[in-house]
C-alpha cells in the first residue's frame, strides 16, 4: 500500500504544474488560527471554545520539519485533556481537510469539495510514540452524491525521520467514469486506543495527476504534392474517464480540430493537445512537406521497380524501359535531399549505405515531366 522514499526534490517537482485541485496548505505554512493550519479543521478548534481550555492537541511545529518545505509543519499530540480541572479522556490529535462543527457533542468534518480524479497521494509524516505500540493513521475518503466512491485508512508506523509515502489511487478507487465531489482525508495521532504522549508531525500532502498522452502517426507519405492531404491520426493512454483533444500545427492550435484525427493539406509540424480534465499533455511533433509536382503523378509508374525495402546498402531502380534522363531524390523526415542520382538504361544500382538509418521518400522525375514516382522507403543498418 505505501513505500517510503527520500527523493523529496523528484517528489515535490512532479506535484507542481498541472491545473487540477490541491489540497490546500499542503505544507502547512499558513496559520491564521493557532489552532488548525489554514483549510483545515482540528480538534482544537472545535473544542477549545466549548471546553473553555486549550487541549494543544494540533499545533505548527517549527522544529519537527523538513527543512526543503518551508518553516513549519502540522503536530498532532495524542494527550491527557482536563475539562475545568477534571481529567476528562485521553484523546489524539485530529486534523482533517476542509470545514467542521460540532453536531450533537459529536465532531462532524465536511471534508472539501473536490472533482477530480487524481492518481496518487503523497506525504511527507515523522511519528513517534513513548508506548511504542501505537499508531497514527490516514483516513482518505471521496464521495459523490452523498455516497461514498471509494474509503479507506493507512497505518503510519513509527519512524524517527520523516518518511516520504506514496498511495496509489487511480481507477480502482473511482471505477470507470466516476468523478467525486467531496474529499475527505483526516490525520490521527493515534488509532483507537490512544497513547498519551504519541506525536504525528505531517509537513506534506497532496495529489500527483497522470496525463492522457498522445502519439500521432499517419499511414500516408509525410511528403506529398500540394493540393493533396495526409489524413493524420493520435494514439491516447490514460485517457479515462474523459478526454478533449486539440491538434496544433506549428505549436497553434487549428480551428475546429478536436477529434482524433485531422486532415492535413498543408507543409508544417502537427501535434496533439490531450487533456483528461486534470492535466494536459502536448504530443511529438510530425512534420509534413509539401512540394510542387508539375507532371502528372504516377505516369509509368508500374514499370518502375525500387529495392530492396527495407534496403541497407544498395538500392535497386529498374524499369521494362530506358531510364535516362530521369533521376532518384531521396528526401528525408525534415525535408532535406540528401542524395540525387541521375538514372540511365533498364537497371541502376544506387549506394545509400553512407545515409543515416530512418524513413526517406523518394521520387524518380525530372523538370519537364515532374514527379512520375513517389513512395517511401526504409533504410537499415
Amino acid at each position: 500500500m505505501k513505500t517510503k522514499f527520500t527523493l523529496l526534490v523528484v517528489l515535490v517537482a512532479t506535484f507542481f504544474g498541472v491545473r487540477a485541485q490541491q489540497l490546500p496548505n499542503f505544507t502547512f505554512e499558513n496559520w491564521t488560527d493557532s489552532t488548525a493550519p489554514d483549510g483545515w479543521s482540528t480538534f482544537d478548534k472545535l473544542y477549545n471554545p466549548m471546553f473553555q481550555t486549550v487541549l494543544g492537541l494540533a499545533s505548527k511545529d517549527a522544529t519537527v520539519r523538513v527543512p526543503q518545505l518551508g518553516n513549519y509543519s502540522l503536530r498532532l499530540k495524542t494527550d491527557s485533556v482536563f475539562v475545568q480541572g477534571q481529567f476528562y479522556r485521553v484523546m489524539p490529535g485530529i486534523a482533517a481537510v476542509g470545514n467542521a462543527a460540532v453536531v450533537g457533542q459529536l465532531p462532524t468534518f465536511y471534508g472539501l469539495p473536490f472533482n477530480h480524479r487524481p492518481d496518487t497521494l503523497l506525504l511527507a509524516y515523522r511519528y513517534v510514540t513513548p508506548s511504542g505500540i501505537d499508531t497514527a493513521t490516514l483516513t482518505i475518503g471521496f464521495r459523490s452524491g452523498g455516497s461514498y466512491l471509494f474509503q479507506g485508512s493507512l497505518i503510519l508506523d513509527t519512524t524517527s525521520q520523516f518518511a516520504f509515502v506514496t498511495v496509489p489511487l487511480g481507477q480502482a478507487v473511482y471505477g470507470a467514469t466516476a468523478v467525486p465531489d467531496t474529499l475527505m482525508l483526516q490525520f490521527a495521532s493515534s488509532n483507537r486506543a490512544p497513547k498519551d504522549g504519541s506525536q504525528l508531525n505531517i509537513d506534506f500532502v497532496g495529489f500527483v495527476y497522470a496525463s492522457a498522452t498522445g502519439i500521432v502517426t499517419t499511414t500516408d507519405p509525410t511528403t506529398f504534392c500540394e493540393g493533396e492531404s495526409a489524413t493524420l491520426t493520435a494514439a491516447i493512454t490514460n485517457g479515462n474517464p474523459a478526454v478533449t483533444y486539440q491538434w496544433l500545427k506549428d505549436g497553434a492550435p487549428i480551428a475546429n480540430a478536436n477529434a482524433l484525427t485531422y486532415t492535413a493539406t498543408e507543409a508544417g509540424s502537427y501535434a496533439i493537445e490531450v487533456s483528461n480534465g486534470d492535466a494536459v499533455d502536448t504530443s511529438s511533433a510530425l512534420a509534413l512537406i509539401t512540394q510542387t509536382c508539375t507532371g502528372i503523378e504516377a505516369v509509368n509508374a508500374a514499370t518502375v521497380s525500387v529495392f530492396p525495402n527495407p534496403v541497407a546498402t544498395t538500392l535497386n531502380v529498374t524499369a521494362t524501359e530506358n531510364l535516362v534522363g530521369l533521376e532518384l531524390n531521396l528526401v528525408d523526415v525534415n525535408g532535406r535531399t540528401v542524395l540525387t542520382q541521375a538514372l540511365n538504361g533498364t537497371a541502376n544500382a544506387i549506394s545509400v549505405g553512407d545515409l543515416a538509418k530512418g524513413t526517406y521518400i523518394y521520387t524518380i522525375g525530372n523538370a519537364a515531366n515532374g514527379v512520375l514516382v513517389r513512395n517511401t522507403i526504409q533504410i537499415q543498418k
